[in-house]
């Protein structure tokens, strides 16, 4: 016997109330019973092939993958998951038991399976329609024009640049590019050379519109001070930091107006030809110590703020939609360049951020976490591996995932310049940022999607 189910979810509304009234469920059965399948937390009966219960799954509302429980008369087995714009489906099928000889002990099966599948099989992927609107077309170029900058471009731009110096005629092109290349060096140390023009591309706007994005404060920052922001989560690709401190599409100048924001990251990002003034005309630096006391440590310049995703690699591997972890406790640098350089200390939780991609489990202990940590060691960045939707479909691609995002900015902790902080003075900061953090998550997770009993987990 076998049965094939389908369970279509609705869209999250524009005040981020998960709905739980499930459509369309099919079976392919005569035989009646009662099941109970749990999905965001809520309860749904219908009518499922007899003997099999489905138990209770605590997985975001965004990751429609349910854990079942086995009986001797068989068991669900997730077939395929894929996710839509506006619904997620998921497929299960029926395995029955295993047929065994009379006074034969039954082989054993698992008490439980939880299945999270991100490489769909091509006959359950699920096609864009033809007609979708331009304005959805275009927002989906913009992500994948940001994909491309952020994915590819480090590594196809250097390559077309030694391509065309050792195979064309346009070598000098690559030579000239060189020489200003040298010249420019110390740029991403020097503050950048941040472009509003740039900055306020329609690319951008659109880039913000295919989620949405969107940039929330708490409270005033004073123009007259500097201050070291901690973005949190990191998330897979830092999405939601890049789009409100990298861009205007989120109205940073007119929320914060007289600061300049600048967001951090490693020095490697800005070896890539044409891509590296790309990003330093969006105000990004290098991660260093020096570029960052370059904007904070001059008592003349003020109204500057330098965005650090503290988490950092680590954290990106901890990146699930159901996830609240961050990798902050013995990340203390950033509060040792807050008292050295009198700026203050501002946290901002992305929420949203981990649900734009799905990515492989990878607990610690396992030969694929071992192996991601090993190579963060040697190469500086860890390599997740990830999953999204793509151009023209909504189960397979490296695009994120259309959710919600917002950047909520939490208040300043106010800090007085210590040259030279002693290792309590520096916990002592550290603490209360940590404090702060976590009064932040917990004042706005229900205004964001997040339930009651989220919490934010601090390692």
């Amino acid at each position: 016997m076998a049965a094939v189910f389908e369970v279509e979810r609705p869209a999250i509304d524009d005040d981020y109330d998960v709905l739980a009234d499930f459509t369309d469920l099919l079976t392919d059965t005569t035989d009646d019973s009662t099941v109970t399948i749990f999905s965001d937390n809520k309860m749904l009966n219908g009518s499922m092939l007899p003997r099999t219960e489905a138990a209770e799954n605590s997985n975001s509302e965004s990751e429609l993958s349910f854990t079942t429980a086995a009986s001797n008369s068989g068991m669900w087995d997730e077939d395929a998951c894929a996710m839509e714009d506006d619904f997620q489906k998921a497929y299960y099928r029926y395995i029955p038991p295993v047929e065994t000889a009379p006074n034969t002990e039954p082989s054993p099966q698992p008490s439980n399976i939880t299945s999270r599948v991100i490489y769909p099989r091509i006959e359950t992927m699920h096609w864009a329609p033809v007609d979708v609107p331009l304005e959805r077309r275009l927002q989906t170029a913009a992500c994948t024009y940001f994909i491309w900058l952020f994915i590819a471009a480090p590594f196809v731009t250097p390559v077309i640049a030694l391509y065309v110096l050792f195979f064309t005629s346009y070598w000098w092109i690559s030579a000239l590019y060189a020489i200003w290349f040298a010249y420019d060096w110390h740029s991403p140390e020097r503050g950048a050379y941040a472009q509003e023009w740039f900055r306020r591309q329609r690319v951008w706007e659109y880039l913000a519109a295919y989620f949405p994005a969107k940039l929330v404060k708490t409270i005033d920052l004073d123009p007259n001070e500097n201050y070291i922001i901690g973005g949190h989560p990191h998330g897979i690709l830092a999405i939601s930091s890049f789009i409100s401190i990298c861009t205007e599409a989120t109205g940073w100048s007119d929320i914060f107006p007289g600061i300049s924001s600048h967001l951090v990251t490693l020095g490697s990002q800005f070896m890539s030809p044409i891509r590296r003034e790309m990003i330093l005309m969006c105000g990004i630096i290098s991660s260093n110590k020096r570029a960052i006391e370059y904007l904070l440590g001059k008592d003349d310049k003020k109204g500057k703020a330098v965005t650090i995703i503290l988490g950092g690699a680590e954290e990106a591997l901890d990146c699930r939609p159901d996830s609240h972890i961050l990798r902050l406790s013995m990340r203390k640098g950033f509060v040792r360049l807050a008292l050295e350089n009198g700026a203050h200390l501002v946290p901002m939780f992305n929420f949203g951020e981990n649900k734009t991609y799905r990515q492989v489990e990878n607990n610690h202990g396992t030969k694929l976490r071992t192996f991601q940590t090993k190579f963060k060691e040697y190469f500086g960045f860890s390599p997740p591996l990830f999953m999204g939707r793509g151009i023209f479909n909504y189960s397979f691609g490296l695009l994120p995932f259309r959710t919600n995002i917002t950047s909520v900015v939490g208040a300043p902790i106010k800090v007085t310049k210590i040259p030279k902080p002693t290792p309590e003075e520096i916990d002592e900061l550290h603490a209360k940022y940590c404090d702060a953090l976590r009064h932040l998550f917990d004042e706005n997770k229900l205004k964001y999607g997040l339930s009651e009993d989220s919490h934010l987990t601090i390692l």
